[in-house]
């Protein structure tokens, strides 16, 4: 964890959020990571029982190279690897990893709480950083890392 990312501060923004997810996501680990290739990430360890998939080891990490100190940008960050647990635990299908279904949660999260829950973007000093379409997801996230720098 970081000075900015704390694990009270993990903590306490899941648990606001998690009541719009019926309050059944159990409690992710949250780490941080010294990385340009995400800004925040989903990771979980995949279980066949039977016919049913589940998870294990739900974690949400943060990359220690952007800048979280607004809480907007940590929640949106924040909600949208939720809303990845959530489908995966609940094997919710969709057309993408950020397909239609995806898009209607962070239609919902955004309106709701006036955050920026978007396919790989940036929200932060003042502006939204989008990666344009056919843009190779590498190139974005440097020149992302430039702007932020």
């Amino acid at each position: 964890m970081t000075e900015v990312i704390t694990q009270e501060r993990c903590e306490e923004r899941f648990d606001l959020y998690r009541n719009d997810f019926e309050g059944n996501l159990p409690w992710p680990v949250f780490e941080t990571k010294k990385t340009f290739n995400f800004i925040g990430q989903f990771f979980y360890v995949p279980i066949k029982k039977g016919k049913k998939n589940t998870i294990k080891n739900a974690t949400i990490i943060f990359s220690e190279y952007f800048d979280f100190t607004d809480d907007r940008v940590f929640d949106s960050t924040l909600v949208h690897e939720m809303i990845h647990y959530y489908m995966k635990m609940y094997n919710i299908k969709d057309n993408d990893d950020h397909g239609d279904k995806f898009l209607s949660y962070a239609k919902y999260f955004n309106e709701k709480y006036n955050l920026n829950v978007k396919p790989l973007s940036y929200v932060g000093k003042g502006k939204d950083i989008e990666r344009a379409e056919g843009t190779s997801k590498l190139k974005w996230i440097w020149a992302l890392a430039k702007s932020i720098f």
